[in-house]
């Protein structure tokens, strides 16, 4: 592997990694009621969590701002076609700011792509996408890889230090926000909204800090899951998300949109479990003798799907952040994501302690 390719595999897993990686599936029914999604998100008010053997909430529950909630049906395509060619080199010469429309980009069958000195593509048939400056993208060979070892932080953390260099994360998201909104909507999903959501701040091994800003998608006032990541089994959870890397003189290396759709069909769920009982329904499959401190807990949109199909199903899910350690708050286990379906009540665990996708079921 070429040192190009090693930087893009680089890049690709930072992405991947700054999103909970690889899952461990687990069915949990316990006979949970279900009230009404007003009620659901009333209970969030002052909302206290119970005392658990194996739960720490070390946070509160994030509000959601509706009190309609729906299960959507989206349609992603898994092979490339002649009109993604021409989006493809139109996407690289927004980026680039130059003229790509006479170039030909690679066909891979479900992916376009093209790369030359100064910049590259990749084009999915789902209409996923990379683009990225390689006079950048060398800082990033090599890169960080491991989730806990980047600094996540607010967009409203005020100034970072960046390679020595004060940025003002605000004054940063809103540059990019505007590149995005202005230049690349038509690219990125028009079904929906996206919204700026946090900034991780990594480093390549040999000590070259850059910034990520994570934006997610939303739909009538629920957001979009996006950790858990596809692995090569039949069956995972389906993140979507946009990354947008920038170096310490504000210049964008890489625009990475993670799963893009188009919404067909949606119908309205009347009735969820209340984030008491999905709390409940996750402590009793974790282990008794493991302490997980919850770092974040919240109600989205989870697409739950299997290899190759191109009608993806969004169901609301209560999502919860783990960290594991075994009484010591020094040694974490790398985070976990935990995902409860609202409406059934069965649990999912999406992780990245190993690259395996396993099955259990809970009767």
């Amino acid at each position: 592997m070429n040192k190009k390719k090693v930087i893009i595999a680089a890049i690709t897993a930072t992405a991947a990694a700054i999103a909970a990686v690889i899952g461990v599936r687990l069915y949990a029914r316990h006979n949970s009621g279900l009230v009404s999604v007003e009620q659901a998100r009333e209970e969030l008010n002052d909302f206290s969590f119970s005392d658990y053997e194996n739960l720490d909430f070390m946070c509160d529950v994030d509000l959601f701002d509706t009190d309609r909630l729906y299960e959507i049906s989206a349609e992603v395509r898994n092979t490339v076609t002649e009109s993604d060619k021409s989006r493809c080199m139109e996407l690289l010469g927004i980026f680039s700011k130059k003229d790509y429309s006479k170039s030909i980009p690679e066909d891979n069958g479900y992916m376009y792509e093209y790369d030359d000195e100064e910049f590259g593509v990749q084009y999915y048939g789902s209409g996923t996408f990379n683009v990225w400056n390689n006079s950048l993208s060398d800082i990033m060979y090599q890169s960080e890889i491991t989730a806990n070892k980047n600094d996540r932080f607010s967009l409203d953390e005020g100034s970072v230090s960046l390679n020595g260099k004060q940025i003002d994360i605000a004054e940063l998201e809103t540059k990019i926000s505007k590149i995005l909104k202005e230049d690349y909507l038509e690219y990125i999903n028009k079904d929906d909204t996206i919204i700026p959501k946090y900034a991780v701040k990594a480093k390549n091994t040999d000590g070259f800090e850059f910034i990520v800003i994570r934006f997610i998608h939303s739909f009538k006032g629920l957001e979009f899951n996006d950790s858990g990541f596809p692995s090569t089994d039949d069956s995972f959870i389906r993140p979507g998300f946009i990354d947008v890397l920038v170096d310490d003189n504000e210049d964008i290396i890489r625009i990475s949109n993670s799963y893009y759709f188009n919404i067909i069909d949606t119908n309205e769920v009347s009735d969820i479990i209340s984030i008491s009982d999905a709390a409940d329904n996750l402590s009793k499959i974790l282990a008794p003798y493991l302490k997980y401190k919850v770092t974040e807990v919240g109600l989205k949109y989870v697409c739950k799907t299997c290899q190759g199909e191109t009608e993806l199903r969004y169901v609301p899910m209560w999502c919860f952040t783990l960290d594991e350690f075994n009484g010591n708050d020094t040694e974490y286990f790398p985070k976990t994501t935990a995902f409860v379906d609202a409406q059934s009540g069965d649990v999912y665990l999406s992780n990245n302690k190993d690259d395996t996708f396993e099955e259990y079921k809970n009767e």
